[in-house]
């Protein structure tokens, strides 16, 4: 008798079972405040990468049943995944895999990035195997998508922009449906982008709110991938912070942007700050002082015109990491603690920290056009940083509601697109400072 419920080739959950486990874990998810996380898995061809179509996928989910290797992978699929999770074998031959309980992101990856390396591992050596690569698209419950229809149509559209990059990749969607890419291959390649000369600066302006005029500047680097084009650090730097790289990374940006603001300043520019963001890895390595004063002598920019970004995770790092803190502040160096009011760090510590400013998280300022508690929020962290003697910079700013919301409150100082996006820039370029009160686009950049 044939079951309902299961793939007769696999014995995985079939189509049905699995969308009526999906709505079961979103249920479970809305009560308990937890993500759910989609992982559709397609061993797809390269040509479809180009112009990807459902009997493409079909074609391709042919392919592996004429290798003999769908019992196979089903099998080592088994073996990977924690039995309270779903895996199933959908209608259109590609294999899915349901995640519940997830905490935050790294989890998902860690899942991704153990089942990746499995496909390779599996196809045979011979001419026709060769030209099947994995791909792996993931979509969050509730960030892309508050039903089972909604998340795996925000995984499928991951796919194409998957495929474009080549295939051999796992990919996360989004609601700006932009790709994350999570190529487990970056890691070595990451390692040459310094001396390749792959790696670039783009500058975001940090502005006072009142006046309009210029405060500093926010250093973000990007990755000019020779294959993937340009990828933001949420694409490579999770990754390079699993390796040395990111110290020879941080190291680069430090140095560069310390050298960026130095000509700035010597083309008559203000004397504001450049902000460059420190990992966790970073904070906690021996050299930290050593690399911010050599980068500040190398160039003679003055210590008070650098400021090192640290997270709120950094609150909780090690008495010795404090302790360099603190004689960088000695000579002048600035720090602000990012993401401000996102919760990690006890607000009891940050009377201990040497930080000068508190950038307060995109989400308080996002969520104050629809919410008085907000707002009471917001409020309620200025006058904070206020009575530690602290600045405060709100994040995320997009709209001149809320820009006005963030005057009447006091917060003087702000960043976000609705002073203009992250840009390139060259070290000739000349730069205007003056941003108008009407706040239009700027272009003081060169992309």
């Amino acid at each position: 008798m044939r079951d309902p419920f299961h793939d007769t080739l696999t014995g995985l959950a079939n189509h049905a079972l699995f969308l009526d486990r999906f709505d079961h874990a979103l249920a479970q998810a809305r009560r308990s405040g937890r993500k759910v996380a989609l992982l559709l898995l397609a061993p797809t061809e390269p040509e479809a990468a180009q112009d990807f179509k459902e009997d493409q996928a079909r074609s391709c989910a042919r392919k592996i049943l004429e290798l003999g290797l769908t019992r196979t992978i089903a099998g080592e699929l088994k073996g990977r995944t924690r039995q309270a999770d779903t895996l199933a074998r959908l209608d259109t031959g590609h294999f899915a895999l349901l995640i519940e309980q997830v905490h935050d992101y790294s989890q998902i990856e860690k899942v991704a990035a153990k089942l990746w390396p499995m496909f390779s591992r599996l196809t045979p050596e011979n001419e026709d195997a060769s030209r099947l690569c994995p791909s792996i698209r993931i979509a969050v419950f509730p960030e892309h998508g508050e039903h089972s229809a909604a998340l795996i149509q925000s995984a499928q559209s991951a796919l194409e922009r998957t495929l474009n990059a080549g295939g051999n990749a796992y990919a996360f969607s989004d609601q700006a449906q932009r790709t994350r890419c999570c190529d487990p291959s970056l890691a070595g390649e990451l390692r040459h982008a310094v001396e390749q000369q792959q790696l670039h600066l783009h500058y975001h302006p940090l502005i006072e709110l009142i006046t309009g005029r210029l405060a500093g500047w926010e250093a973000l680097v990007r990755w000019q991938h020779p294959r993937l084009g340009w990828l933001e650090p949420a694409d490579f730097l999770p990754q390079a912070e699993e390796t040395t790289s990111i110290i020879a990374i941080g190291e680069w940006v430090l140095q560069e942007a310390c050298m960026q603001a130095m000509h700035w300043q010597s083309r008559g520019g203000p004397a504001v700050p450049v902000a460059v963001n420190l990992s966790s890895a970073q904070m906690l390595h021996p050299g930290l002082e050593k690399t911010v004063l050599a980068a500040l002598a190398r160039c003679g920019l003055p210590a008070e015109r650098l400021e090192l970004e640290i997270s709120e995770q950094s609150c909780l790092q090690e008495n010795e990491t404090l302790a360099v803190m603190k004689r960088l502040r000695s000579v002048g160096v600035r720090f602000s603690l990012d993401d401000f009011g996102a919760g990690q760090c006890p607000l009891g510590s940050l009377a201990k920290l040497p930080v000068n400013r508190l950038k307060m998280h995109r989400s308080l300022i996002k969520d104050m056009e629809a919410s008085h508690a907000s707002v009471a929020v917001v409020a309620a962290l200025i006058d904070f940083a206020g009575s530690l003697g602290m600045e405060i910079l709100a994040e995320g700013i997009e709209t001149p509601h809320q820009l006005q919301i963030l005057q009447e409150k006091g917060c003087r100082l702000g960043q976000g697109y609705l002073f203009g996006r992250p840009a390139k820039v060259r070290l000739e370029t000349e730069c205007e400072f003056f941003f108008p009160l009407s706040f239009g686009e700027p272009a003081p950049m060169e992309r």
